[in-house]
């Protein structure tokens, strides 16, 4: 409304030497400025999310967050069957190198403590992958939980919301029986 006051006292005014604008900037970039401000849109100023849209895309974060902690959980659990297995393979090598040892087979037995050794050096790696899921983990369980907490403020902030409606229509409804207008076709 006030670029539409501007521009009618631009109008009415009979000279531009009446329009007193400081050198900084001239008339006709204050006049262009005045017809490109009333040009922007104003749909993104009341694009406002509401508390159910927010909920909504929370809970959609927290089911992603879910599935990415499954993802861990399988990947943890998958390297400690390997690694219990390797650890089962080491100690029948072990034991068959002794074996193969005291029997004289010294080749054998070399071989057989070199995937012993193998096996024990592959289970450290697995350990320190499990270790560095575990930190993963604790991270996406604390975003978890930020999530969670998020989740219950908004549905705490709807019910709220819904309480205050169904109060107020309430409110109305007794105030409209009170005022004896109320009709069946009211409620």
């Amino acid at each position: 409304m006030a670029i539409i006051t501007f521009v009618a006292l631009l109008a009415l005014t009979e000279r531009a030497a009446t329009l007193r604008i400081p050198h900084t900037m001239s008339r006709r970039a204050a006049v262009g400025a005045a017809f490109s401000a009333a040009a922007l849109p104003l749909a993104p100023c009341s694009a406002t999310t509401t508390v159910e849209d927010g909920l909504a895309k929370d809970e959609d974060k927290l089911r992603r967050e879910f599935d990415t902690l499954d993802a861990i959980d399988e990947k943890i659990n998958s390297l400690r069957a390997r690694a219990f297995s390797d650890e089962i393979k080491r100690a029948k090598d072990e034991e068959a190198s002794l074996q193969a040892f005291v029997q004289g087979d010294r080749s054998t037995a070399k071989r057989l403590a070199d995937e012993a050794s193998a096996l024990q050096a592959d289970e450290r790696a697995s350990d320190k992958i499990v270790l560095a899921l575990r930190e993963e983990e604790t991270k996406e369980l604390e975003v978890v939980s930020a999530l969670e907490m998020k989740v219950k403020e908004d549905s705490a902030a709807i019910r709220a919301k819904e309480a205050a409606s169904l109060a107020s229509a309430a409110a109305d409804t007794q105030r409209a029986a009170l005022a004896g207008t109320l009709t069946l076709s009211g409620l």
